[in-house]
This record gives C-alpha cells, sequence and structure tokens, in this order.
C-alpha cells in the first residue's frame, strides 16, 4: 500500500516539475528572443559609429578586433542559452 501510495506521489512531483520545466524554458525563450531584438536593433543603430571607428588609422584595427570577440561571444552564449531554454521548454 505504501508503495503504491509513494509510486503515485513521484509520479504527481515528476509531472509538476516536467510542467515548471516547461514554463520556465517558454518564459526563457520570450527572454531571449526580446534580448535578441534589442540587440539587433542596437547594432543595427550603432553601425554607423562603429564602422567609422575602424576606419581610424591607428586604433581602427583594434576596435574590429575587439568588436569580432565581442560578437562571437556574444553569439556563442546566445545560441547556448536559446539551447537550453528549447532543452526545458521540451521538458528534457
Amino acid at each position: 500500500m505504501l508503495n503504491l501510495f509513494t509510486g503515485k506521489i513521484s509520479g504527481v512531483l515528476s509531472l509538476a516539475l516536467q510542467g515548471i520545466s516547461k514554463a520556465v524554458g517558454l518564459v526563457l525563450n520570450t527572454v531571449l528572443d526580446t534580448v535578441d531584438s534589442v540587440l539587433e536593433t542596437v547594432s543595427t543603430l550603432t553601425a554607423p559609429l562603429t564602422d567609422a571607428l575602424t576606419e581610424l588609422p591607428l586604433i581602427g584595427g583594434t576596435i574590429e578586433k575587439v568588436l569580432a570577440v565581442e560578437n562571437q561571444l556574444v553569439g556563442t552564449l546566445g545560441d547556448g542559452l536559446h539551447a537550453v531554454a528549447d532543452q526545458l521548454a521540451t521538458g528534457d
């Protein structure tokens, strides 16, 4: 009798945790999509400035390298966070 009761509680808790995981995943996906949109908008707005800065004779190359590293880091972080959010949303 106790094993049956314990099994049912375990099943209910498992379903509850899976539901919470899916909800967190969906919220995280929404937040990440919003952040992606904001980053894209900021990038578009600052593109003329960054283009002008990379054309400067002495520091243009350094600025270009810093921007490339920053873009790579943001891209990698975004991809990783989207993967985690997708796994949570599917209940994995």
